[in-house]
């Protein structure tokens, strides 16, 4: 049961992140586009980045936990590692917006549902090897 609920949250945050990496695609055109406007800011620069490097730890997040709920159970720890860093990210993204004046604390609480739950069943996983 534990490994069926590691590798279905481990499917839903693959299709999160190729979501998010459409969503991120067009982030990037919109900085392009202020940028050529005139508008320029360092944290619209770090907005992105952190955007895609979360895309792309989450998307590598989903994967190892696929491998860790199948024939790979040593990829546990790090399907473990990986859904850390995904929170971590969510919250500096969520510290970022704070500072921009775009707090939301039901966006926070929504945006961490998916890892938290994710997390969660890595940590079932591991503990029932």
């Amino acid at each position: 049961m534990n490994r069926t609920f590691l590798k279905v949250m481990s499917i839903i945050m693959i299709v999160c992140a190729a979501l998010s990496i459409i969503v991120s695609l067009l982030g990037i055109a919109g900085v392009a586009a202020l940028v050529a406007a005139g508008y320029s800011s360092a944290m619209l620069y770090i907005s992105i980045v952190i955007a895609v490097v979360g895309c792309v730890i989450e998307m590598m997040a989903g994967v190892v936990g696929v491998q860790a709920s199948g024939n790979q159970k040593e990829k546990v720890d790090k399907a473990v590692l990986l859904g850390i860093l995904v929170i971590v990210i969510d919250l500096i993204s969520t510290v970022i917006g704070a500072v921009n004046g775009s707090f939301s604390a039901l966006s926070l609480c929504l945006g961490l549902i998916i890892p938290v739950l994710y997390l969660v069943s890595a940590f079932m996983a591991k503990k029932n090897g």
